[in-house]
């Protein structure tokens, strides 16, 4: 057993423990009265243990029951999700990504990366009968984005593992998804400032594993023919190619501005095909607002309807 919280809070209490309960978590509880001077008295502390195993689920629900989850609405309110108040939160860039994917019906959709599952969830909504697979290395995301698959009804289509894209996992299997998508860190190691909060700190900049490891992985797991989607700054476009190159042609690089008088993209997409077939490299544009700071109606159709990018 593995104590989750020690804690003297009778509302938290009260909320938290009927939850784990009727999640089916195995919990173990036990009281300490503890004097308190300013009080005058004692002050009886709960201590909350869980198994090992629901350790992670746990602390996702005790996070939902402290207040350090928002529950955000995504593409029109198809999808709730809950994501952390402070540190990490989901930015368009993964609605970008999900858009991007070139899916069919049937199909096998593996996510790198893949937070607190909204990419993964909105391509689901995007075309429903298809399966996906988000893959990310930090246990409490991991199970939070399960959270997120079973609030949204979600679950049977899409889940959620532990594993990092270095030794992988092995319930993924080489050659055996039609589509790849990543959002990998943005920054290499030791370049820019890191984030205080440990969990943004890991999805924007680079740990072990560089961009090269990312791209290496995509490619072991994606069938033959099938995409490998990334987004990432256009500062790290060459570098991105030059990785996917020795495995992958037929690239389309989609610049992402924020305005039409924009100079340089903010973000781009690149789409790459496994396999050796025309070598080239197409280059289109996505301008995402108006003059008047709203959103172009085609990305509106992507970021509130869950819509596909059309690749010029």
């Amino acid at each position: 057993m593995r104590e989750l919280i020690e804690t003297s809070d009778a509302t938290l209490l009260s909320w938290l423990l009927p939850t784990l309960k009727a999640c089916g978590l195995c919990v173990e509880t036990s009281g300490v009265s503890t004097g308190n001077i300013n009080k005058g008295g004692f002050e009886e502390y709960h201590r909350i243990m869980v198994s090992n195993s629901d350790y992670w689920h746990a602390r996702v629900l005790l996070a939902e029951g402290k207040g350090e989850l928002t529950n955000d609405g995504f593409i029109g309110g198809k999808i709730n999700l809950l994501q952390p108040k402070k540190g990490f939160r989901t930015s368009i860039d993964a609605l970008l990504l999900a858009g991007a994917i070139p899916v069919r019906s049937h199909q096998q959709v593996l996510e790198l990366g893949s937070g607190g599952g909204i990419a993964s969830l909105v391509l689901s909504i995007r075309e429903k009968s298809i399966f996906v697979t988000g893959v990310e290395k930090h246990p409490f995301m991991v199970e939070l984005a399960r959270y997120n698959a079973y609030q949204n009804g979600l679950k049977n289509r899409v889940k959620f593992v532990l594993a990092d894209v270095i030794k992988g996992s092995k319930d993924l299997k080489r050659d055996s998804f039609d589509h790849v998508m990543a959002n990998p860190p943005y920054m290499q190691k030791g370049v820019g400032n890191t984030s205080p909060y440990p969990m943004k700190a890991m999805a924007t900049v680079e740990g072990e594993a560089t961009l090269e490891d990312w791209v290496k992985y995509g490619i072991k797991v994606v069938r033959p023919g099938g995409s490998l989607v990334f987004i990432h700054r256009p500062e790290r476009i060459s570098e991105l190619i030059d990785c996917l190159a020795p495995e992958a042609s037929e690239f389309n690089v989609m610049e992402v501005f924020s305005r039409n008088d924009s100079r340089t993209p903010k973000r781009c997409l690149v789409r790459a095909r496994k396999g050796k077939y025309v070598s080239t490299i197409k280059y289109s544009r996505l301008v995402l607002h108006q003059n008047d700071g709203s959103f172009r109606p085609e990305v509106k159709a992507v970021l509130e309807k869950g819509k596909a990018i059309e690749f010029e």
